[in-house]
Protein backbone atom coordinates (compact mmCIF):
# COMPACT_ATOMS: atom_id res chain seq x y z
CA UNK A 1 0.00 0.00 0.00
CA UNK A 2 1.27 3.51 -0.76
CA UNK A 3 2.25 5.69 2.19
CA UNK A 4 -0.32 8.20 3.46
CA UNK A 5 -0.10 11.77 2.19
CA UNK A 6 2.11 14.05 4.22
CA UNK A 7 -0.67 16.61 4.64
CA UNK A 8 -2.82 14.15 6.57
CA UNK A 9 -1.21 13.64 9.97
CA UNK A 10 -4.21 11.79 11.26
CA UNK A 11 -7.77 10.69 10.57
CA UNK A 12 -9.97 13.64 9.60
CA UNK A 13 -13.11 14.88 11.27
CA UNK A 14 -14.95 12.90 13.91
CA UNK A 15 -12.85 9.79 13.33
CA UNK A 16 -10.07 11.39 15.30
CA UNK A 17 -11.95 11.99 18.55
CA UNK A 18 -9.82 13.97 20.96
CA UNK A 19 -10.12 13.79 24.69
CA UNK A 20 -12.14 16.70 26.11
CA UNK A 21 -10.73 17.47 29.53
CA UNK A 22 -13.20 20.16 30.70
CA UNK A 23 -11.39 21.77 33.62
CA UNK A 24 -8.40 19.42 33.47
CA UNK A 25 -6.43 21.04 30.63
CA UNK A 26 -5.58 20.11 27.02
CA UNK A 27 -6.29 16.75 25.36
CA UNK A 28 -4.18 13.73 26.26
CA UNK A 29 -3.21 10.41 24.70
CA UNK A 30 -5.75 8.23 22.98
CA UNK A 31 -6.17 4.72 21.66
CA UNK A 32 -5.42 3.19 18.28
CA UNK A 33 -7.61 4.73 15.57
CA UNK A 34 -8.17 2.78 12.38
CA UNK A 35 -9.80 4.30 9.29
CA UNK A 36 -10.01 3.62 5.60
CA UNK A 37 -8.34 5.83 3.03
CA UNK A 38 -11.62 7.66 2.63
CA UNK A 39 -11.63 8.52 6.31
CA UNK A 40 -14.41 6.08 7.26
CA UNK A 41 -14.10 3.69 10.22
CA UNK A 42 -12.17 0.59 9.18
CA UNK A 43 -13.76 -2.88 9.48
CA UNK A 44 -11.26 -3.98 12.14
CA UNK A 45 -11.68 -4.48 15.82
CA UNK A 46 -9.34 -4.61 18.82
CA UNK A 47 -10.01 -7.94 20.48
CA UNK A 48 -7.48 -7.36 23.23
CA UNK A 49 -5.79 -4.28 24.73
CA UNK A 50 -2.96 -4.62 27.24
CA UNK A 51 -1.26 -1.39 28.34
CA UNK A 52 1.33 -0.69 31.02
CA UNK A 53 2.10 2.91 32.02
CA UNK A 54 4.77 4.10 34.44
CA UNK A 55 4.73 7.76 35.52
CA UNK A 56 7.53 9.43 37.47
CA UNK A 57 6.46 12.79 38.91
CA UNK A 58 8.87 15.72 38.84
CA UNK A 59 8.43 19.29 40.01
CA UNK A 60 9.68 22.73 39.05
CA UNK A 61 11.90 24.30 36.42
CA UNK A 62 13.87 27.53 36.06
CA UNK A 63 10.68 29.56 35.51
CA UNK A 64 8.12 27.93 37.82
CA UNK A 65 9.20 26.08 40.93
CA UNK A 66 5.73 24.61 41.44
CA UNK A 67 5.31 23.25 37.91
CA UNK A 68 4.09 19.62 37.89
CA UNK A 69 5.83 17.40 35.34
CA UNK A 70 6.01 13.71 34.52
CA UNK A 71 8.20 11.23 32.73
CA UNK A 72 6.04 8.49 31.20
CA UNK A 73 7.05 5.07 29.97
CA UNK A 74 4.27 3.64 27.81
CA UNK A 75 3.94 0.20 26.27
CA UNK A 76 0.71 -0.97 24.65
CA UNK A 77 -0.06 -4.34 23.04
CA UNK A 78 -3.10 -4.52 20.76
CA UNK A 79 -4.62 -7.57 19.06
CA UNK A 80 -6.42 -6.32 15.93
CA UNK A 81 -8.62 -8.53 13.73
CA UNK A 82 -10.18 -7.94 10.32
CA UNK A 83 -13.90 -8.51 10.75
CA UNK A 84 -14.59 -9.00 7.05
CA UNK A 85 -13.91 -11.96 4.81
CA UNK A 86 -12.13 -9.78 2.32
CA UNK A 87 -8.81 -8.00 2.12
CA UNK A 88 -8.75 -4.42 3.49
CA UNK A 89 -6.17 -1.66 3.73
CA UNK A 90 -6.32 0.27 6.99
CA UNK A 91 -4.83 3.62 7.95
CA UNK A 92 -3.76 3.36 11.61
CA UNK A 93 -2.98 6.39 13.73
CA UNK A 94 -1.80 6.45 17.33
CA UNK A 95 -1.56 9.99 18.81
CA UNK A 96 0.91 10.85 21.52
CA UNK A 97 -0.13 12.74 24.66
CA UNK A 98 -0.67 16.39 23.79
CA UNK A 99 0.74 17.40 27.18
CA UNK A 100 4.13 15.91 26.19
CA UNK A 101 6.78 18.02 24.49
CA UNK A 102 9.56 15.41 24.19
CA UNK A 103 9.10 11.78 23.07
CA UNK A 104 12.27 9.66 22.91
CA UNK A 105 12.42 5.94 22.13
CA UNK A 106 9.19 5.94 20.05
CA UNK A 107 8.68 2.59 18.32
CA UNK A 108 5.86 0.75 16.54
CA UNK A 109 5.97 -2.97 15.77
CA UNK A 110 3.50 -4.99 13.73
CA UNK A 111 4.31 -8.51 14.75
CA UNK A 112 8.09 -8.40 15.16
CA UNK A 113 8.87 -5.81 12.49
CA UNK A 114 8.48 -2.08 12.14
CA UNK A 115 6.23 -1.10 9.18
CA UNK A 116 8.09 0.26 6.15
CA UNK A 117 5.69 3.15 5.65
CA UNK A 118 5.51 4.28 9.29
CA UNK A 119 5.70 8.01 9.92
CA UNK A 120 6.58 9.55 13.29
CA UNK A 121 5.50 13.10 14.10
CA UNK A 122 5.12 15.17 17.26
CA UNK A 123 1.37 14.51 17.12
CA UNK A 124 1.68 10.73 16.83
CA UNK A 125 2.68 7.77 14.71
CA UNK A 126 0.87 6.73 11.48
CA UNK A 127 1.12 3.91 8.98
CA UNK A 128 -0.94 1.80 6.57
CA UNK A 129 -1.43 -1.91 7.01
CA UNK A 130 -3.16 -4.49 4.80
CA UNK A 131 -5.27 -7.20 6.48
CA UNK A 132 -6.18 -10.44 4.78
CA UNK A 133 -9.69 -11.82 5.34
CA UNK A 134 -10.22 -12.29 9.14
CA UNK A 135 -6.50 -11.83 9.73
CA UNK A 136 -5.28 -11.06 13.25
CA UNK A 137 -2.23 -8.87 13.85
CA UNK A 138 -0.35 -7.96 17.03
CA UNK A 139 0.63 -4.29 17.24
CA UNK A 140 3.00 -2.92 19.85
CA UNK A 141 3.49 0.79 20.60
CA UNK A 142 6.32 1.96 22.86
CA UNK A 143 7.57 5.42 23.79
CA UNK A 144 8.84 7.61 26.57
CA UNK A 145 7.33 11.04 27.09
CA UNK A 146 8.16 14.13 29.10
CA UNK A 147 5.07 16.24 29.80
CA UNK A 148 3.25 18.41 32.31
CA UNK A 149 0.42 18.09 34.81
CA UNK A 150 -1.48 14.95 33.72
CA UNK A 151 -1.76 11.99 31.39
CA UNK A 152 -4.94 10.78 29.66
CA UNK A 153 -5.72 7.59 27.74
CA UNK A 154 -8.89 7.60 25.68
CA UNK A 155 -11.15 4.55 25.43
CA UNK A 156 -13.49 3.48 22.63
CA UNK A 157 -17.00 4.84 22.92
CA UNK A 158 -18.53 3.60 19.66
CA UNK A 159 -18.11 -0.11 20.28
CA UNK A 160 -17.66 -2.69 22.97
CA UNK A 161 -14.14 -3.42 24.22
CA UNK A 162 -13.89 -7.24 24.44
CA UNK A 163 -10.84 -7.47 26.72
CA UNK A 164 -9.09 -4.54 28.34
CA UNK A 165 -6.24 -4.32 30.82
CA UNK A 166 -4.39 -1.16 31.94
CA UNK A 167 -1.67 -1.28 34.63
CA UNK A 168 -0.52 1.99 36.21
CA UNK A 169 2.50 2.81 38.39
CA UNK A 170 3.14 6.34 39.74
CA UNK A 171 6.24 7.31 41.73
CA UNK A 172 7.90 10.48 42.96
CA UNK A 173 4.77 12.07 44.46
CA UNK A 174 4.42 13.33 48.04
CA UNK A 175 0.71 12.57 48.06
CA UNK A 176 -1.75 10.30 46.34
CA UNK A 177 -2.19 10.83 42.56
CA UNK A 178 -5.61 12.03 41.48
CA UNK A 179 -8.04 10.05 39.33
CA UNK A 180 -10.79 12.65 38.73
CA UNK A 181 -14.08 10.86 39.23
CA UNK A 182 -16.00 12.99 36.70
CA UNK A 183 -13.99 11.79 33.71
CA UNK A 184 -11.87 8.85 34.86
CA UNK A 185 -12.99 5.23 34.69
CA UNK A 186 -12.97 3.64 38.12
CA UNK A 187 -10.11 1.12 38.46
CA UNK A 188 -10.95 -2.48 39.24
CA UNK A 189 -7.98 -2.51 41.65
CA UNK A 190 -8.02 0.78 43.61
CA UNK A 191 -5.03 3.06 43.78
CA UNK A 192 -2.85 1.74 46.62
CA UNK A 193 0.57 2.44 48.06
CA UNK A 194 3.29 -0.09 47.26
CA UNK A 195 6.69 0.66 48.83
CA UNK A 196 7.45 4.06 47.23
CA UNK A 197 4.99 3.73 44.32
CA UNK A 198 1.25 4.06 43.77
CA UNK A 199 -0.31 1.29 41.71
CA UNK A 200 -3.74 0.73 40.16
CA UNK A 201 -5.16 -1.60 37.55
CA UNK A 202 -8.15 -1.65 35.19
CA UNK A 203 -9.32 -5.13 34.17
CA UNK A 204 -12.56 -5.26 32.20
CA UNK A 205 -14.27 -7.51 29.68
CA UNK A 206 -16.93 -6.48 27.19
CA UNK A 207 -16.58 -2.90 28.40
CA UNK A 208 -18.88 -0.03 27.35
CA UNK A 209 -18.08 3.33 28.86
CA UNK A 210 -18.16 7.07 28.25
CA UNK A 211 -15.16 7.69 30.47
CA UNK A 212 -11.43 7.54 29.90
CA UNK A 213 -8.37 6.94 32.10
CA UNK A 214 -6.98 10.21 33.46
CA UNK A 215 -4.04 10.48 35.89
CA UNK A 216 -3.35 13.89 37.43
CA UNK A 217 0.05 14.56 39.03
CA UNK A 218 -0.74 16.02 42.47
CA UNK A 219 0.94 19.21 43.68
CA UNK A 220 3.55 18.94 46.40
CA UNK A 221 2.39 19.13 49.99
CA UNK A 222 4.27 22.40 50.44
CA UNK A 223 4.65 24.78 47.55
CA UNK A 224 8.20 25.61 46.54
CA UNK A 225 7.54 29.33 46.17
CA UNK A 226 7.00 30.28 49.80
CA UNK A 227 6.85 34.00 49.03
CA UNK A 228 3.57 33.46 47.19
CA UNK A 229 2.06 32.54 50.56
CA UNK A 230 3.27 35.49 52.62
CA UNK A 231 -0.29 36.53 53.49
CA UNK A 232 -1.06 33.08 54.92
CA UNK A 233 2.23 33.00 56.83
CA UNK A 234 1.48 36.44 58.31
CA UNK A 235 -1.85 35.27 59.70
CA UNK A 236 -0.28 32.06 60.95
CA UNK A 237 2.43 34.08 62.75
CA UNK A 238 -0.08 36.38 64.49
CA UNK A 239 -2.24 33.44 65.57
CA UNK A 240 0.83 31.58 66.85
CA UNK A 241 2.01 34.51 69.02
CA UNK A 242 -1.41 35.19 70.59
CA UNK A 243 -2.54 31.59 71.14
CA UNK A 244 0.88 30.41 72.33
CA UNK A 245 0.92 33.17 74.94
CA UNK A 246 -2.60 32.16 76.06
CA UNK A 247 -1.57 28.50 76.39
CA UNK A 248 1.46 29.39 78.52
CA UNK A 249 -0.55 31.77 80.73
CA UNK A 250 -3.25 29.15 81.31
CA UNK A 251 -0.70 26.42 81.98
CA UNK A 252 1.24 28.59 84.43
CA UNK A 253 -1.93 29.46 86.34
CA UNK A 254 -3.09 25.83 86.47
CA UNK A 255 0.35 24.52 87.55
CA UNK A 256 0.94 27.45 89.97
CA UNK A 257 4.11 28.26 88.02
CA UNK A 258 3.37 31.59 86.33
CA UNK A 259 5.46 32.54 83.32
CA UNK A 260 7.35 35.79 83.80
CA UNK A 261 7.08 38.83 81.56
CA UNK A 262 10.69 38.40 80.47
CA UNK A 263 9.96 34.83 79.36
CA UNK A 264 7.00 35.98 77.28
CA UNK A 265 9.19 38.54 75.53
CA UNK A 266 11.88 35.96 74.74
CA UNK A 267 9.31 33.48 73.36
CA UNK A 268 7.67 36.17 71.21
CA UNK A 269 11.13 37.10 69.92
CA UNK A 270 11.84 33.45 69.05
CA UNK A 271 8.54 33.19 67.15
CA UNK A 272 9.29 36.44 65.34
CA UNK A 273 12.68 35.08 64.21
CA UNK A 274 11.23 31.72 63.11
CA UNK A 275 9.40 33.00 60.02
CA UNK A 276 12.21 35.18 58.55
CA UNK A 277 14.65 32.32 59.12
CA UNK A 278 12.31 29.92 57.32
CA UNK A 279 11.89 32.30 54.37
CA UNK A 280 15.64 32.77 54.09
CA UNK A 281 16.43 29.04 54.21
CA UNK A 282 13.71 28.27 51.65
CA UNK A 283 15.78 30.14 49.04
CA UNK A 284 18.71 27.77 49.45
CA UNK A 285 17.09 24.49 50.58
CA UNK A 286 13.98 22.49 49.88
CA UNK A 287 10.90 23.89 51.59
CA UNK A 288 10.51 20.86 53.85
CA UNK A 289 14.18 21.00 54.91
CA UNK A 290 14.01 24.75 55.56
CA UNK A 291 10.85 24.30 57.64
CA UNK A 292 12.27 21.53 59.81
CA UNK A 293 15.54 23.36 60.48
CA UNK A 294 13.72 26.55 61.48
CA UNK A 295 11.22 24.62 63.57
CA UNK A 296 14.00 22.72 65.37
CA UNK A 297 15.78 25.97 66.26
CA UNK A 298 12.54 27.48 67.58
CA UNK A 299 11.71 24.39 69.64
CA UNK A 300 15.15 24.28 71.31
CA UNK A 301 14.97 27.97 72.30
CA UNK A 302 11.43 27.83 73.69
CA UNK A 303 11.72 24.52 75.53
CA UNK A 304 15.08 25.45 77.08
CA UNK A 305 13.66 28.75 78.32
CA UNK A 306 10.62 27.09 79.91
CA UNK A 307 12.61 24.19 81.35
CA UNK A 308 14.93 26.49 83.31
CA UNK A 309 12.10 28.35 85.07
CA UNK A 310 9.11 26.00 85.15
CA UNK A 311 10.70 22.56 84.90
CA UNK A 312 10.89 19.88 82.23
CA UNK A 313 7.35 18.60 82.75
CA UNK A 314 5.82 22.05 82.22
CA UNK A 315 8.07 22.71 79.21
CA UNK A 316 7.14 19.46 77.44
CA UNK A 317 3.48 19.50 78.46
CA UNK A 318 2.41 23.06 77.74
CA UNK A 319 5.33 24.36 75.67
CA UNK A 320 5.56 21.21 73.53
CA UNK A 321 1.81 21.22 72.88
CA UNK A 322 1.92 24.88 71.87
CA UNK A 323 4.85 24.30 69.50
CA UNK A 324 3.16 21.31 67.88
CA UNK A 325 -0.17 23.07 67.43
CA UNK A 326 0.74 26.63 66.48
CA UNK A 327 4.09 27.10 64.70
CA UNK A 328 3.89 23.49 63.52
CA UNK A 329 0.34 22.72 62.39
CA UNK A 330 -0.77 26.25 61.52
CA UNK A 331 2.38 26.98 59.49
CA UNK A 332 1.96 23.69 57.61
CA UNK A 333 -1.64 24.71 56.86
CA UNK A 334 -0.42 28.04 55.46
CA UNK A 335 2.10 26.30 53.21
CA UNK A 336 -0.05 23.36 52.10
CA UNK A 337 -1.12 23.38 48.47
CA UNK A 338 -4.18 21.32 49.35
CA UNK A 339 -5.91 20.44 52.62
CA UNK A 340 -4.94 23.58 54.57
CA UNK A 341 -8.50 24.01 55.85
CA UNK A 342 -8.52 20.46 57.22
CA UNK A 343 -5.29 21.15 59.12
CA UNK A 344 -6.77 24.32 60.62
CA UNK A 345 -9.86 22.39 61.76
CA UNK A 346 -7.68 19.72 63.36
CA UNK A 347 -5.74 22.44 65.19
CA UNK A 348 -8.99 24.04 66.40
CA UNK A 349 -10.22 20.69 67.76
CA UNK A 350 -6.91 20.12 69.58
CA UNK A 351 -7.17 23.60 71.10
CA UNK A 352 -10.73 22.92 72.34
CA UNK A 353 -9.57 19.63 73.84
CA UNK A 354 -6.73 21.43 75.62
CA UNK A 355 -9.21 23.91 77.14
CA UNK A 356 -11.46 21.07 78.35
CA UNK A 357 -8.50 19.34 80.04
CA UNK A 358 -6.99 22.44 81.67
CA UNK A 359 -10.25 24.10 82.84
CA UNK A 360 -10.67 21.87 85.97
CA UNK A 361 -7.03 22.50 86.94
CA UNK A 362 -7.54 26.24 86.69
CA UNK A 363 -10.65 25.97 88.89
CA UNK A 364 -8.71 24.03 91.54
CA UNK A 365 -5.86 26.53 91.48
CA UNK A 366 -8.17 29.50 92.12
CA UNK A 367 -7.81 30.77 95.75
CA UNK A 368 -10.82 30.04 97.98
CA UNK A 369 -12.36 32.80 100.18
CA UNK A 370 -11.90 32.42 103.99
CA UNK A 371 -14.84 30.89 105.92
CA UNK A 372 -17.31 33.38 107.34
CA UNK A 373 -17.43 33.73 111.19
CA UNK A 374 -20.47 32.26 112.99
CA UNK A 375 -23.38 34.70 113.33
CA UNK A 376 -23.83 36.38 116.72
CA UNK A 377 -27.08 37.21 118.46
CA UNK A 378 -28.04 40.70 119.62
CA UNK A 379 -26.53 41.54 123.03
CA UNK A 380 -28.93 41.91 125.95
CA UNK A 381 -29.85 45.38 127.18
CA UNK A 382 -27.53 46.76 129.87
CA UNK A 383 -28.44 46.06 133.48
CA UNK A 384 -29.47 42.48 133.05
CA UNK A 385 -28.16 40.07 135.64
CA UNK A 386 -26.27 36.83 135.15
CA UNK A 387 -28.10 33.80 133.85
CA UNK A 388 -30.51 32.42 136.47
CA UNK A 389 -30.80 28.83 137.44
CA UNK A 390 -33.24 26.86 135.40
CA UNK A 391 -36.62 26.42 137.07
CA UNK A 392 -38.49 23.14 136.94
CA UNK A 393 -40.53 22.83 133.79
CA UNK A 394 -44.24 23.33 134.20
CA UNK A 395 -46.90 21.07 132.79
CA UNK A 396 -46.81 21.03 128.98
CA UNK A 397 -43.34 22.58 128.73
CA UNK A 398 -40.45 20.63 127.18
CA UNK A 399 -37.99 19.20 129.64
CA UNK A 400 -34.31 19.56 128.79
CA UNK A 401 -32.50 16.24 128.96
CA UNK A 402 -29.28 15.68 130.79
CA UNK A 403 -26.19 16.39 128.78
CA UNK A 404 -27.96 18.99 126.58
CA UNK A 405 -26.68 22.59 126.73
CA UNK A 406 -28.76 24.90 128.84
CA UNK A 407 -30.99 27.42 127.13
CA UNK A 408 -29.82 30.99 127.17
CA UNK A 409 -31.12 33.00 130.13
CA UNK A 410 -31.13 36.17 128.07
CA UNK A 411 -34.54 37.82 127.67
CA UNK A 412 -36.21 37.56 124.28
CA UNK A 413 -35.52 40.60 122.14
CA UNK A 414 -37.42 39.57 119.03
CA UNK A 415 -34.18 38.51 117.27
CA UNK A 416 -33.46 34.74 117.10
CA UNK A 417 -30.39 33.61 118.97
CA UNK A 418 -27.40 32.37 117.03
CA UNK A 419 -27.10 28.60 116.57
CA UNK A 420 -24.57 26.93 118.85
CA UNK A 421 -21.06 26.89 117.54
CA UNK A 422 -19.52 23.54 116.61
CA UNK A 423 -17.63 21.83 119.41
CA UNK A 424 -14.00 22.80 119.66
CA UNK A 425 -11.03 20.86 120.90
CA UNK A 426 -10.70 21.26 124.66
CA UNK A 427 -7.83 23.52 125.66
CA UNK A 428 -6.41 23.46 129.18
CA UNK A 429 -7.40 26.66 130.98
CA UNK A 430 -5.24 28.17 133.72
CA UNK A 431 -6.51 30.58 136.43
CA UNK A 432 -4.41 33.29 138.05
CA UNK A 433 -5.09 35.53 141.02
CA UNK A 434 -6.21 38.97 139.86
CA UNK A 435 -4.36 40.60 142.79
CA UNK A 436 -0.95 38.93 143.01
CA UNK A 437 -0.79 37.07 139.68
CA UNK A 438 -0.03 33.65 141.11
CA UNK A 439 -1.59 30.56 139.52
CA UNK A 440 -4.58 29.06 141.30
CA UNK A 441 -6.00 25.58 141.32
CA UNK A 442 -9.47 25.15 139.92
CA UNK A 443 -11.15 24.44 143.30
CA UNK A 444 -9.41 27.26 145.23
CA UNK A 445 -11.81 29.83 146.70
CA UNK A 446 -9.04 32.01 148.20
CA UNK A 447 -5.56 32.68 146.88
CA UNK A 448 -2.99 30.84 149.09
CA UNK A 449 -0.40 33.55 148.37
CA UNK A 450 -2.23 36.76 149.23
CA UNK A 451 -5.44 35.53 150.85
CA UNK A 452 -7.73 37.40 148.49
CA UNK A 453 -10.99 35.83 147.33
CA UNK A 454 -10.60 33.73 144.15
CA UNK A 455 -14.29 33.32 143.31
CA UNK A 456 -14.34 36.52 141.33
CA UNK A 457 -13.66 34.73 137.99
CA UNK A 458 -16.51 34.02 135.52
CA UNK A 459 -15.99 31.14 133.06
CA UNK A 460 -17.34 31.14 129.48
CA UNK A 461 -19.97 28.44 129.00
CA UNK A 462 -18.59 27.53 125.54
CA UNK A 463 -14.80 27.54 125.82
CA UNK A 464 -14.22 27.80 129.60
CA UNK A 465 -12.12 30.99 129.48
CA UNK A 466 -11.88 32.61 132.95
CA UNK A 467 -12.92 36.28 133.02
CA UNK A 468 -12.24 38.50 136.00
CA UNK A 469 -15.36 40.01 137.53
CA UNK A 470 -13.37 43.00 138.71
CA UNK A 471 -11.84 44.11 135.38
CA UNK A 472 -14.17 42.37 132.87
CA UNK A 473 -17.14 44.72 133.32
CA UNK A 474 -16.71 46.10 129.80
CA UNK A 475 -16.47 42.67 128.11
CA UNK A 476 -19.47 41.94 125.90
CA UNK A 477 -17.93 38.97 124.08
CA UNK A 478 -15.67 36.18 125.25
CA UNK A 479 -11.98 36.89 124.41
CA UNK A 480 -11.45 33.14 123.86
CA UNK A 481 -14.18 32.17 121.36
CA UNK A 482 -16.07 35.38 120.58
CA UNK A 483 -19.38 34.22 122.04
CA UNK A 484 -21.65 36.86 123.56
CA UNK A 485 -21.43 37.03 127.34
CA UNK A 486 -24.23 37.78 129.79
CA UNK A 487 -24.00 40.99 131.73
CA UNK A 488 -21.26 40.68 134.38
CA UNK A 489 -22.42 41.90 137.84
CA UNK A 490 -20.38 44.59 139.51
CA UNK A 491 -17.79 43.37 142.02
CA UNK A 492 -15.23 45.21 144.04
CA UNK A 493 -12.02 43.76 145.36
CA UNK A 494 -12.73 45.13 148.81
CA UNK A 495 -15.91 43.13 149.04
CA UNK A 496 -14.05 39.96 148.14
CA UNK A 497 -11.43 40.65 150.71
Amino acid sequence: APPPPAAAPGPPGAARRMYERDAYGPPGATNLLATTRAGQPAPVTREKTDVSLSLVAKYGDEKDEDLRKYEAKFEGHYTVRNKKKEKVTVNIFFPYPSTADTLPDAKVLVGDHEPDNVKYTQQGVQWESTFDPEEVKDITVRYRAFGTEDFAYMLDRDERIPEFRFALTVSGTERKPELPARVCLEPSTPLTRSSEDWTAEWNYKDLLTLRDIVIVIPPRFMGSNVFQRLDRLTWAGLASVLLFGLILFTGGYAARKPVGVGQYLLIVLALAVFYPLFLYLSKHLRVSSAFWLSYLALGVLVLYNLQRRQGLRFALGYGGFGLLLLPGLFTAAALATKGGGALVMIGALLLVGFIMVVAPRVARARPQPPPAPPPLSVPPPPGEGPPMEQEPAGPGEPVEEAGQPARSALPATGVPAAPPAPPEVAVEQRTFCVYCGEELEEDFCFCPHCGKGAEIALKCEQCGTAICLACGQAYRFCPGCGRQLPAIPSHSPEASG
